[in-house]
């Protein structure tokens, strides 16, 4: 966690996706709290959960972020951050998702930017 909150997400990711490798099958509560943390950890990052996982832990909270930074949506984001504050501040990943709105707002930017680049050609 210290690495979370330090926005050193890299040695976050190494250390969450470790302790939900090694944590046992049969352990499903404990793998749902580890990837509570990981996930945002992840999609800041770049890395995209499939929504099979996040049906399998009952994350449902998670897909309308995952969503939003795919599409680029910055209003599916903030509502639901909204819709899901309480869940998210309890978890402790608040200030995380927050800072997903910038990646979510670069995402029609690098869009644009690879029209323009296929136009110039």
């Amino acid at each position: 966690m210290k690495h979370m909150f330090e926005n050193e997400f890299k040695g976050a990711e190494k250390c969450l996706s470790f302790a939900f490798e090694n944590c046992l099958k049969s352990s499903m509560s404990n793998k749902r709290k580890i990837l509570i943390c990981l996930i945002p950890v992840k999609v800041t990052l770049g890395f995209m959960p499939d929504m099979s996982i996040l049906t399998k832990y009952n994350l449902h909270e998670f897909e309308g972020v995952v969503k939003a930074v795919k599409q680029g949506n910055l209003k599916l984001l903030n509502n639901t951050i909204e819709q899901h504050a309480n869940f998210f501040i309890n978890a402790g990943i608040y200030l995380i998702l927050d800072k997903l709105k910038v990646i979510t707002l670069r995402k029609p930017l690098q869009k644009d930017l690879l029209d323009y680049r296929n136009l110039s050609n």
